[in-house]
């Protein structure tokens, strides 16, 4: 099944928790909390290499929204869970539908058992902001 992707990235000041501006000079902001400030981080990083935040996936064939991606950089799809990550695994499998870029999972608070379930269904999880910059290619000061 083909896939329509619509949407675009919110490149606009003021994000809330303290993220440097990058130096292509975006601030991304986000109503999902971690999103804006790890986008922008990404971004002071790896200049460039946050192409969407918040990008909603449809059906072209049925207009239905498949999936959101929290964060798209040019090779992969970052969801991002504020919490334990109830649903993370489901989201996941749905994103990868959506995309032939690489999914990942970040989340600071992420369950053990969540982790484990993401990971065995294939997909990288990262708990901490450096270890996912680094596995992009940026350096986080």
């Amino acid at each position: 099944m083909s896939k329509e992707i619509s949407g675009l990235f919110s490149g606009t000041s003021g994000s809330a928790g303290g993220s440097s501006i990058s130096p292509t000079g975006r601030t991304f902001t986000s109503k999902d909390p971690l999103v804006g400030d790890l986008a922008t981080n990404i971004d002071a990083t790896h200049p460039g290499k946050v192409v969407a935040v918040n990008k909603i996936v449809k059906d072209p064939t049925t207009g239905k929204t498949i999936t959101d991606f929290d964060i798209e950089t040019d090779n992969a799809v970052i969801q991002v869970k504020s919490g334990g990550g109830k649903g993370l695994t489901t989201q996941m499998k749905n994103t990868s539908t959506a995309t032939s870029k690489e999914v990942i999972a970040y989340g600071p608070k992420l369950k053990p058992s969540v982790i484990k379930n993401v990971e065995e269904a294939g997909y990288k999880v990262f708990t901490t902001e450096k270890e996912l910059i680094d596995y992009l290619g940026g350096t986080l000061p």
